[in-house]
C-alpha cells in the first residue's frame, strides 16, 4: 500500500465506507468499484461515461452483496478478492511502467480479476474490455 498514491488510498477507504453504508465488515471488491464512483477522477468518468452511475450501481452491489444485518460496524476488513486487486493493481503499476499506484490501476484490477466487481459492470452492459480502451484514451494523471 506504501507505492499507493493518495487519491487510490482514498479509493480504498470510500470502498470500506461504502461496505459500513450496507452494514457490511467486509470490504468485496464490489465495494472497491462504489469507491471508484465515489471519489472522482478518470475512473469515475470512464465509468459514468460507460454508463454506470453510483446509485443504480449501489443498488447492483446490495443485490448482489446484500445489506449486513449489524446495525453498526465497528471495523471493516478487506475481503481475499479485495487483497487480489490491491495486489492487481501494483501489478497494473508495473505493466505500465509506473512506480506509483493510481485509482486507474485499481480499476484496470477490477476488470482483469473475472468475478470481483465484473458482474456489477455486466449488469450495466460494460465489459472490461471497453473499460480498458476508454481508461487507455483518457488523459493520465489522478
Amino acid at each position: 500500500m506504501s507505492r499507493f498514491n493518495d487519491r487510490a488510498k482514498r479509493v480504498l477507504g470510500m470502498a470500506g465506507s461504502e461496505a459500513t453504508r450496507l452494514h457490511r465488515d467486509i470490504v468485496e471488491p464490489e465495494h472497491v468499484l462504489l469507491g471508484l464512483l465515489t471519489c472522482g477522477g478518470i475512473p469515475a468518468k470512464v465509468l459514468e461515461d460507460s454508463g454506470v452511475k453510483l446509485e443504480e450501481a449501489r443498488r447492483a452491489v446490495e443485490a448482489m452483496t446484500g445489506h449486513g444485518d449489524k446495525v453498526e460496524v465497528p471495523s471493516v476488513a478487506p475481503a481475499p478478492g479485495t487483497w487480489t486487486i490491491i495486489e492487481l493493481a501494483a501489478d497494473e503499476a508495473d505493466l505500465a511502467g509506473e512506480e506509483i499506484v493510481r485509482p486507474e490501476h485499481v480499476l484496470l484490477a477490477l476488470v482483469r480479476q473475472p468475478g470481483s466487481a465484473t458482474p456489477v459492470l455486466d449488469s450495466f452492459g460494460v465489459s472490461g474490455d471497453l473499460i480498458r480502451q476508454r481508461l487507455a484514451s483518457a488523459p493520465s494523471g489522478s
